[in-house]
């Protein structure tokens, strides 16, 4: 029986690509995303989080589209009784440290007087590491395949829930029995 829902950060309560793609100059994320790899091979993402760090790209995110209903979500499912998380990573770097600082700041800035329905905010030095907190009374709502990937690899792939945006994650929300 399901009793926490742990909830990522990026990518499903805040629209980090969206962010980082106008900090690169992009318009639109789509665009940002054509140029995935850099010319050293880099991924995109870690090099331009490591650009902006210190325009605190975190903290300016806006929040994705359906913001309103998700936090309606998660007070709805608060007031259900269920425990409610923060499950979020950041990269094992030495910035990392601001990482936290500014994901927990962007909490408080869109969820300020409701954080107290978050029983526990854990941001871990790799998305890896997130199984470690999700056991058999628990789901996971992500957007990140390769984290679905090491839960379905766990056979745990019923406490995940792949984002693709919200209607979806409430559709899969009742498949479960949650709401």
């Amino acid at each position: 029986m399901i009793k926490t829902i742990n909830f990522d950060m990026d990518g499903v309560l805040v629209d980090l690509s969206k962010n980082l793609a106008k900090l690169d100059g992009y318009d639109e994320p789509v665009l940002w995303y054509l140029h995935k790899f850099e010319d050293d091979g880099k991924y995109v993402y870690p090099k331009s989080i490591e650009r902006h760090i210190d325009d605190e790209c975190f903290v300016t995110c806006q929040p994705m589209p359906y913001y309103e209903e998700m936090k309606k979500l998660i007070r709805h499912l608060h007031s259900k009784g269920y425990k409610i998380n923060i499950l979020s990573s950041c990269m094992d770097q030495e910035y990392s440290d601001k990482i936290v600082k500014q994901k927990v700041a962007w909490l408080h800035k869109y969820y300020g007087a409701e954080m107290h329905m978050f029983s526990q905010v854990n941001i871990v030095r790799g998305s890896k590491l997130k199984i470690n907190y999700i056991d058999e009374n628990a789901i996971l709502i992500d957007d990140y395949l390769k984290t679905q990937n090491s839960f379905i690899e766990n056979g745990m792939g019923d406490q995940f829930i792949f984002y693709r945006n919200f209607n979806e994650c409430v559709e899969q929300l009742i498949e479960k029995n949650i709401i």
